[in-house]
């Protein structure tokens, strides 16, 4: 009991010294994701950091796009985390699965581990998630990523027509329960 109390006051002190050693870091910065559907076709995984200034910004946005619905199904839920600029979540709708890491640092995403190297860009387009050929990364492209303070994304997607584009929301949904769901939250895409 003595040998391992010692060994972790040890630790704790190197670990402490090394701190000191390299001074404060130049910009705390924090990180809050979400994953949500967007689209009669789409869902969104966003990940953006708040710096030391307080500023907000969109680091990474992921649009899963599949058939009309495809998201919809029991056991759906989202599991992840991160530090010091990485970020991973595992996403579940039904039985299909999705898996996003990226490293804010060295700008590369894996797709269900495929790297993705990022570069300047901060949206990543996937196609045909929920198919037997899928998903699979249709491109990159960039986007203002000043990121509003309501956490509100639709106003991210909402900058680039293309983004838009690829949401399709004039397509309709397999279950009319649904349209007015999925019209309320197309209608929230529209420039405003």
């Amino acid at each position: 009991m003595t040998r391992v109390l010692v060994f972790m006051i040890l630790a704790l002190t190197v670990g402490l010294i090394r701190a000191v050693e390299q001074g404060p870091p130049s910009r705390v910065t924090a990180f809050t994701s979400a994953t949500q559907v967007v689209s009669p076709v789409a869902s969104v995984t966003w990940v953006a950091r708040y710096d030391s200034d307080g500023v907000r910004f969109l680091d990474l946005l992921v649009i899963w796009r599949g058939s009309p619905g495809w998201f919809i199904a029991d056991g759906s839920g989202t599991s992840g985390g991160g530090s010091f600029g990485t970020f991973h979540q595992t996403i579940r709708y039904g039985d299909v699965g999705l898996e996003l890491e990226f490293d804010s640092a060295t700008r590369i995403a894996r797709v269900q581990g495929q790297a993705v190297e990022v570069g300047n860009a901060n949206v990543i387009l996937v196609d045909e998630v929920g198919t037997p050929y899928g998903p699979k990364i249709a491109g990159t492209l960039r986007v203002e990523p000043s990121f509003p303070p309501e956490s509100r994304v639709e106003a991210v997607l909402r900058r680039s027509l293309e983004l838009v584009s690829f949401l399709r929301c004039e397509v309709p949904m397999p279950d009319p329960k649904w349209q007015p769901i999925i019209d309320r939250l197309c209608s929230q895409l529209v420039n405003r």
